[in-house]
């Protein structure tokens, strides 16, 4: 065997062990809700909080202590949370050294009352299935409270712009080693859906900590300070959500915040595991065309795990290769040259 094959073997191998098999959370009902409390951090999120508190309730009851966490937003946000029966914290702007997201999860938290505390992105939608996963999630903290527990949604891209995202989806699951035959017992974190246990999260620093308040990715730094990290993948019927849904340049700038970053955490092994995936997505190129059936197949097969993508992703994935290894180089860019990045009308120093 070549050189180039075994690169291209173990990237295939890599595709398939990055995601099966799949990880499964306890199955158990002994997590009562009541004792939840649901924080989110909101910052001109008009177009989402509406249908995200709709959802919770339907989803997770009346029980649950439900608290929006106003980041300074310019828009109806805080009124519409107000309407929909959501406890509203106005946030202030955030000290120097933080993060707008961090601040406002840990002022949202202080407010809690509950045993367990869940940050919820407005952009999250919860199914009929996700009540299960939540009292599984709650019935596993009770035995192991030192535990951060994070959920990362099955994306659900509406246009062909957003489906540009099919990559990253793929690679932050990869690169987190929160699944599969190579899962690591101390995966990065997400952030879109992260539950823990209110006294455990105090205790270890929460977003307060240095290492947390003003990251770029603050879920993986919050993942850190826990002694044990579990990710869980979102399904069509439990948590979704529709990320970056603004078109273009919201994905780019979104990517570029974060990617770099993410990269820096990850692991080598998970580093060079990613790179081979990549070396076996050019194996049309550097092996054969032969090799293009191969990498479509696996793709769509690996793409329908993480998100709402069709086979005609699939077929044309260099393009997604492409595009994906273009914001890599503008987030490196942003990171060690010009070391800030831009979010939500905030800059953001590295």
């Amino acid at each position: 065997m070549t050189f180039d094959l075994a690169w291209v073997v173990g990237g295939f191998i890599v595709g398939w062990i990055s995601f099966f098999p799949s990880r499964t959370s306890r199955q158990s009902h002994g997590g009562a809700l009541d004792g939840l409390s649901v924080v989110i951090p909101a910052r001109n999120e008009e177009r989402n909080i509406v249908q995200a508190l709709r959802s919770l309730r339907e989803v997770l009851g009346t029980e649950v202590e439900v608290i929006v966490a106003d980041d300074r937003s310019s828009d109806r946000t805080a009124q519409l949370a107000t309407d929909s029966g959501a406890v509203v914290i106005a946030v202030d702007e955030p000290p120097a050294g933080w993060t707008g997201k961090a601040h406002a999860c840990s002022v949202g938290q202080q407010h809690v009352r509950s045993r367990y505390v869940m940050f919820l992105d407005a952009d999250v939608r919860l199914g009929h299935g996700a009540r299960d996963v939540v009292k599984s999630v709650l019935a596993s903290l009770a035995h192991e409270p030192q535990t951060l527990v994070s959920v990362q949604p099955w994306h659900t891209p509406l246009r062909f712009v957003e489906k540009l995202s099919m990559m990253f989806n793929l690679v932050s699951v990869m690169a987190s080693r929160g699944r599969g035959a190579w899962a690591s017992k101390h995966p990065l974190a997400f952030g879109p859906m992260m539950v823990c246990d209110v006294s455990e999260y105090r205790r270890v620093g929460g977003h307060a900590h240095d290492s947390v308040r003003g990251s770029v990715i603050e879920d993986v730094a919050l993942g850190k300070l826990f002694n044990r990290s579990v990710v869980l993948l979102g399904s069509p019927s439990s948590v979704t959500f529709r990320m970056y849904d603004r078109g273009l340049g919201q994905i780019v700038e979104g990517f570029v915040k974060n990617l770099a970053s993410g990269g820096s955490n990850a692991s080598p092994l998970a580093v060079v595991g990613v790179a081979m995936w990549f070396v076996f997505l050019c194996s049309p190129i550097v092996i054969g065309i032969g090799w293009y059936v191969v990498c479509v197949a696996q793709v769509y097969v690996l793409s329908r795990v993480v998100g709402k993508f069709g086979i005609v992703h699939a077929l044309i994935y260099p393009l997604h290769v492409v595009f994906f290894l273009a914001v890599l180089c503008a987030s490196l860019w942003r990171r060690f040259v010009v070391r800030s990045v831009s979010w939500k009308g905030r800059s953001i120093k590295f």
